[in-house]
Order: structure tokens, then C-alpha cells, then sequence
């Protein structure tokens, strides 16, 4: 489905905004995120706007699953002996990631073109981190891999939001990433290279899956690919590797992740 650009209204406009206020951060009781302070306040005032639609797919079992998260934080530090300031520093994390992701459905509400919107919000943010040298790109492993640390994303959610205005075709798009992922496994940023290479699998190869005979295969064959294919991929990767062919910096650090003997698979712990 195409995505048509029309007026922005105060939704769309605070989805491009939020994310990039996740760039500058304030001293409040802790180090905030601006972002934090706005869905913060943003929470309670949506929900009592009862023109807002809170009944969408996923969000209340989105919800179910953060509190699950919540109540397993506080009782693996309650075990564990964590200290009170990083016992309610954990806490808060999970209650304003839940808040952002409450705000963003609650705005989003399946509209097409406000989640492109905010998928190009996250984008800026990230060359806007890049590019202002802030904290999280200050040592030299972001200074030398700027690709893999955020450069990389941001150009991955631009590429992604340009096709999904231009292009009609969701085979066509997935095409598109598919051609698109190598570039990230070549400049050594593997993680991105595996999101965008399925998202590009499951867009270009969409099947109407009807019978339960269809549904039994596609699940063996998804089953056959983690055991034989990954497998192989890794050992492809982790040979090239070793011969230097990702460069000098991947090789030393593939080197030190297998020193161990342990088998170092493309998706790591993601």
C-alpha cells in the first residue's frame, strides 16, 4: 500500500518530535531523556481523552508483558542484593520504555503514515547523536564504526521510509532491502544486516498461507534453516572473517569473541 503525505496534525507532528528528544537529557532525580519528562506527562492526559482509541491489537498484551518484565526486575534485585539506586533506576527503565511505547500506540493507532512519521523521527535522532557527538558516540570504537553504532539505522529507517513512499509493490520493497543488507554485513554491523535481510525475506516472499498442510511445512522449513543454515552462515561468516575480509578491527574482535571456544552465531545473544 502506498503511503500519501497529507497536512500533519499535532499527532504526527509530536511522533517526529519525540524521538529526537531523546538526543538532550535533564537532571531530574537522575538523568531523563527529554522524551522521558513528555511521555511522562503526555500519558495521563491521553488517557483521559476519550476520543483516543485504546483498543488496538497488541497494546493491552504489550502492556501485560512490561508489567510481567517489572515485577521480574524487582524480584531478581530483591534476590540478588541490588543496590537502592540502581534497584529504582531499573524500575524507572522499564516504566518510561513502557510509557514511550503506551504514547507512540496510542498516536500511531494504525495509521500508515504517522508510523512512517515517527520511523523518520527515530532516524534524525540518531544522526543528530552522530552528528552533535554526544555521550553515546564519544569513545573511539563509535568514532571509528559510526556505521554500526547508529550511522548505519538511521540510513536503514531513511532508505526504508523514501521506498515506502515511492514504491507500491511490499515485494518490490523487500527486494529492495534485501539488496540493501550486505552493505551492513560488509561494514561490520551484523545485527543490522540479520533485521533488515528478514524484513527484507518476509516483505519479498509474502505467502497466503490457507491450508494447515502449508502451515506445517513453513514451520519445518523454518525449523531446518535455525539448525542447518544458520550454522552454516556463521561458519561462512566466521572464516571470512578470520581471512580479514570485513577488515583489520572485525577480525580482532571476532578473534577475542571466539577465544573461548564458544561458537559465535551471527545473532548472538539478540
Amino acid at each position: 500500500m502506498r503511503i500519501k503525505i497529507r497536512k500533519p496534525d499535532q499527532g504526527t507532528i509530536l511522533l517526529f518530535l519525540l524521538p529526537i528528544l531523546t538526543v538532550p537529557t535533564v537532571n531530574v532525580v537522575g538523568e531523563l531523556m527529554f522524551s522521558d519528562v513528555a511521555v511522562a506527562i503526555l500519558a495521563p492526559l491521553m488517557l483521559l481523552n476519550r476520543n483516543l482509541n485504546f483498543s488496538q491489537p497488541y497494546l493491552k498484551k504489550i502492556m501485560l508483558l512490561l508489567g510481567v518484565w517489572l515485577v521480574g526486575v524487582i524480584i531478581s534485585d530483591a534476590v540478588n542484593g541490588t543496590s537502592s539506586d540502581n534497584f529504582l533506576r531499573g524500575i524507572a527503565a522499564v516504566i518510561f520504555f513502557g510509557l514511550h511505547l503506551f504514547v507512540f500506540f496510542v498516536l500511531i493507532d494504525g495509521k500508515k503514515e504517522r508510523y512512517l512519521v515517527a520511523i523518520i523521527g527515530v532516524a534524525f535522532s540518531f544522526i543528530i547523536r552522530w552528528a552533535s557527538g554526544s555521550s553515546e558516540f564519544s569513545s573511539a570504537d563509535l568514532a571509528e564504526t559510526p556505521w554500526k553504532m547508529g550511522v548505519g539505522f538511521a540510513f536503514t529507517l531513511l532508505f526504508t521510509a523514501c521506498i515506502g513512499i515511492l514504491v507500491k509493490s511490499e515485494r518490490v520493497k523487500g527486494k529492495a532491502l534485501l539488496l540493501l543488507s550486505p552493505i551492513h554485513l560488509y561494514l561490520n554491523a551484523r545485527s543490522l544486516f540479520l533485521v533488515t535481510a528478514l524484513a527484507g525475506i518476509v516483505s519479498a516472499f509474502q505467502l497466503k498461507v490457507r491450508s494447515e498442510k502449508t502451515r506445517k511445512m513453513l514451520l519445518i522449513s523454518a525449523v531446518v534453516s535455525v539448525v542447518v543454515v544458520f550454522p552454516i552462515a556463521t561458519s561462512i561468516y566466521g572464516n571470512l572473517n578470520e581471512a580479514g575480509v570485513f577488515g583489520e578491527e572485525a577480525q580482532e574482535k571476532y578473534l577475542k569473541q571466539t577465544a573461548g571456544g564458544e561458537i559465535n552465531i551471527i545473532i548472538a545473544g539478540r
